[in-house]
Order: structure tokens, then sequence, then C-alpha cells
């Protein structure tokens, strides 16, 4: 049986080399006029309508992209919508498994396109103003069999908008996992913090000279695609700890440990006995993740009804939003 499950995410703009200065997304000109729109809905309209219905071929990668439904309800600071995606460039038998007997053969130039949904919420305060000054969005992505659209919403949103020399040259797109309170325990509690290894895809394209990872430790440009930070003999790399008592001190409400495009890092601390852990920040079991079991009723196709996965997104950004200052969020699909 396939897995299912709702992913959320914290989404952003904001300077580059200053974590803390986050615009505000209702009134983007204010802290950059040379971005392309004003509003993050905006930018929502214009990158879904552009691939809605569109076959987007990425021929590098072999992977297909197509929105084929959303709707945006700018009233209640709510997108949604249902993005295909699949993967080419192999072939691959179908079999009808009662009879054993092959039904079609897929060619290399056949996708296979999987439907995901996908829920945004800018949150609003209980007196119905943006809260934290509309800084910070949830965007609640929905998973099926360990995969999501995730990372091809991310890469077209920046290709979009933030690529080209004359736009942006200031601001940085983030999309950063929510994490558990259990890793920030683990590094708080820990001894030392022994290592951190960094995982990147590519080398981060900045105008500055160095791209910021952990505040207080600095990754400069290199050909290397994974990078280690080790302290000095009997030292610990502190600006670590230092950030996860600050997260788990707020509770960990859109907790996020790396700042860049970093696919993994690993962290090894020293803990009480004197033993070394090593463990994945990035690990499932670590950022928030709801598993969905659905029923035979809320399924269609062996995929969940639009309904039922909204409602759950729904609640996942209701369980990462602080309860008892941001306004529950009350939605129901219009797909």
């Amino acid at each position: 049986m396939p897995s299912h499950g709702i992913i959320p995410y914290r989404l952003g703009l904001r300077e580059k080399g200053d974590r803390d200065n986050f615009y505000d997304l209702t009134d983007l000109y204010k802290a950059d006029d040379s971005l392309p729109h004003d509003n993050i809905f905006d930018y929502f309209e214009k990158l879904l309508n552009k691939y809605k219905g569109q076959l987007d071929n990425n021929s590098q990668k072999q992977k297909t992209f197509v929105v084929d439904k959303y709707n945006i309800n700018r009233v209640d600071n709510v997108v949604e919508g249902v993005v295909r995606t699949g993967d080419y460039g192999y072939t691959a038998d179908l079999h009808d498994i009662n009879t054993g007997k092959r039904t079609h053969q897929k060619g290399t130039d056949e996708t296979e396109l999987i439907p995901y949904y996908f829920l945004f919420h800018l949150p609003k305060t209980q007196a119905g103003k943006d809260h934290d000054g509309a800084r910070k969005g949830v965007m609640a992505f929905q998973q099926f069999n360990g995969r999501s659209v995730k990372t091809a919403f991310t890469r077209r949103f920046y290709r979009e908008f933030l690529k080209a020399d004359d736009v942006a040259k200031d601001t940085m797109f983030e999309c950063r996992p929510v994490m558990t309170q259990e890793v920030l325990n683990k590094i708080v509690d820990a001894e030392r913090v022994l290592r951190a290894e960094f995982d990147v895809e590519k080398v981060p394209e900045s105008n500055d000279a160095e791209t910021q990872l952990i505040e207080g430790v600095s990754l400069a440009q290199t050909d290397r695609q994974s990078l280690v930070f080790k302290p000095k003999h009997g030292g610990s790399l502190s600006p670590l700890q230092e950030r996860a008592k600050q997260l788990k001190k707020d509770n960990g409400s859109f907790a996020e440990i790396v700042q860049g495009p970093v696919e993994d890092l690993t962290i090894t601390i020293e803990k009480e006995n004197g033993r070394d852990e090593t463990f994945s920040v990035m690990d499932e079991e670590l950022r928030m993740k709801k598993e969905l079991e659905p029923s035979s009723r809320q399924l269609s196709g062996g995929h969940p009804k639009t309904d039922y996965i909204s409602k759950a997104a729904v609640n996942v950004i209701n369980d990462v939003t602080p309860n008892r200052i941001v306004k529950r969020l009350r939605h129901s699909t219009a797909l």
C-alpha cells in the first residue's frame, strides 16, 4: 500500500547574509524594489498560471511538471493546488496483477504523472492582522511514497522570479522544513557538538564572498560537494548549540537549523556518557511530518481525495503555528 503524508515548510523571502531580516510578504517592494511583484500571492498567481495545463519538460533531469488545478483566496491568505509530476527516459513493462500478462510497455518518451496537493497559508492573528508582520508563511506539501513536489516548486519559483541578473540581487527565497523538538533537544543537551557535515547539490550562487549556513559559521565558495566543519581540539561548534537553544526557547515554531541550498546536514555530538552519536537533522524522523492513513472511501485511484488531503494539510498548518496568538485556519477546499 502506498504511503501518504503531509510535510510543513516555512516559506519566506529575506535579505542575503541576514538570517533575521525576512520581508513582509504583502509589501515586498518596501524591502527590495527590484522584485517583480509586491505581494506573495501575485507570485503564486503568475507561477501557477504559467504551468496550468502546460507540461514543463526538464530534459536535463528528465522530469515533468504540470499544474492540474489551483485556487487563490486572498481574503483568507490561502493558496491551494494540485501539481502532477513524473519521470521519463526509461522503459517499463506494465502487467495485469491478476493475469500476469503485460498490458503496456512504457516508452522512454512517456511520463507517469502523479498528483500532489499543496496548501500555503499566511497566518493571521486572533485580531485579524497578519501575524509577525507577514514575514513567514507555511507551505504544506503532500508526500506520496516518500516523494513530493517541494523541490520542483521551489526551483521553478527561483528560476521564474529571482534568477535574472538585474532582479533581486540581495534577496533569497527560502522554503525550509519545520523541525521537531527532538532534534533541538539532541543538540542542546549534548556535551559538545563535534562535527557538522553539509551535503550540497551545487555550489551556492551568491554575489557575496560567503554564504551563511549557520549563524557564526560561514561557507566560502568551493567546488566540494560535502562540506565539513569541526571545532578546535576539545572545543564545540557553539553556534549550532546556541541556534538550537533559541529555537527550543521559541517552542520550535518554524524551526530551521540551516540556511542556503543544503540537501542534508549531519551532526556528530558527544553525549553525557562520553559516547558519540551521529544523526541527520533532515531525517524524516526529526523533521515534522504527519503520516496519513486514508480509508478506502477517502481514496480515489489509490490517491487521497482532495477534500481529505486538504483537511489534513489544514490540521498540520494549525499544528505548527502558535495557536494562542494565531487565528486557526478554517478552510474547505475549493478544488
